[in-house]
């Protein structure tokens, strides 16, 4: 689902909780959903995913990501510092 500009945070975190329920405990994140992309909602389904981790047994919870572009990437600063980005909107660090 792309969480943020087609799907609202309640109708996301319902199906994300139907899914939990259902035994569903791998989920994928991505910097670039939602889809299409804009600058102004780049992260946004992490976030939203993010809100809902906050309520749940994180040991449960498996989670991947993707960051835009990683191919295009060469420096591992770079790298590290989009991480940190992603995992911030997913709330798992504190900056």
């Amino acid at each position: 689902m792309f969480f943020g500009a087609a799907t609202q945070e309640n109708a996301a975190h319902s199906l994300l909780n139907l899914a939990a329920e259902r035994g569903v405990n791998c989920f994928d994140t991505a910097e670039m959903y939602p889809v299409p992309q804009s600058a102004v909602h780049q992260g946004q389904s992490e976030v939203v995913f993010g809100n809902w981790l906050q309520h749940q047994r994180r040991q449960a919870v498996l989670l991947s990501m993707t960051l835009l572009n990683m191919t295009l990437l060469n420096s591992s600063h770079l790298t590290s510092v989009r991480l940190q980005t992603a995992l911030f909107r997913l709330s798992s660090i504190i900056p």
